[in-house]
């Protein structure tokens, strides 16, 4: 399922967006596509929900001034928050 997900992705980058169409409906549209591939995606279709991708926006630049990343210690998730 990663794969077909980051399939999916990399397609939406290369594919032209026509205009009609902007990024969220074009890789919305794209990620059921490939859905449909494995199951009948058209029952329970992916939709774009702006709300949902603002807080993901929120939260990675949240994340991006606040943490930082590091592989030393027992418990590497001790580590992410600055002090």
């Amino acid at each position: 399922m990663k794969k077909l997900i980051l399939s999916s992705l990399i397609l939406t980058l290369l594919i032209p967006i026509t205009n009609a169409e902007n990024i969220s409906e074009t890789s919305t549209r794209l990620h059921n596509e490939y859905r449909s591939e494995v199951f009948d995606a058209t029952k329970y279709p992916l939709v774009w929900d702006e709300t949902l991708a603002n807080e993901a926006t929120e939260w990675a630049e949240f994340l991006g001034e606040n943490f930082k990343y590091s592989d030393k210690g027992q418990n590497p998730h001790a580590q992410y928050f600055k002090k």
